[in-house]
């Protein structure tokens, strides 16, 4: 068995300044002057300011109003898909979705408000308004709820799941297949 080494122990760290503390000390009072009463390192090993290399985060640096919501206007009359509020601007900016019980910001840049109304409530981003609910219900030979179409004809998957407790399957199909007029836009007072 090989015997193991007994822990030696290490030196301590030097630092710059425990290296120039025994200098800047005055001579014993034997010697009249001191060779060096103080000692003032070249600039090259003074102490320097940490420089900020990296910028701060826009959302830490937005002012209090842009974190703040604020109303927006409806772009139509009846208008269920534009967010009521919105925060922050830009790539940032994100509406507030009233649909859900306990409310939900959800980023507008990125499409995730858009998917979110489209495919959880079943609003038309084109119309403003709730798609149009199948003319007829019935249970598939694969047990899935199926709804027959106004436009097509066709019965399509309502639900993606035998628990029926969404409609995804035919939001993405109303939004695909149904034909809507486009709402004239709102003229809002200046």
């Amino acid at each position: 068995m090989a015997s193991v080494a007994p822990p030696q122990s290490q030196p301590p760290a030097m630092t710059l300044d425990s290296v120039m503390a025994p200098m800047a000390r005055p001579l014993a009072s034997s010697q009249s002057t001191p060779l060096l009463a103080s000692y003032d390192p070249p600039p090259s090993q003074a102490p320097r300011e940490r420089k900020r290399t990296k910028s701060m985060p826009s959302f830490i640096l937005m002012a209090d109003e842009e974190r703040m919501p604020r109303p927006q206007k409806p772009r139509y009359k009846d208008d269920m898909y534009s967010p009521r509020w919105v925060r922050y601007s830009g790539h940032l900016k994100e509406g507030y979705c009233e649909t859900c019980p306990e409310g939900r910001w959800l980023q507008l840049k990125n499409s995730a408000y858009w998917y979110h109304k489209q495919f959880y409530h079943g609003i038309s981003s084109v119309t403003g308004k709730r798609f149009a609910e199948a003319l007829q219900q019935r249970i598939g030979p694969d047990g899935i709820l199926q709804g027959l179409c106004h436009q097509c004809g066709r019965f399509v998957p309502i639900c993606n799941g035998k628990k029926r407790r969404n409609h995804l399957l035919w939001y993405k199909h109303a939004h695909k297949c149904h034909i809507y007029i486009k709402p004239e836009k709102f003229s809002h007072p200046v």
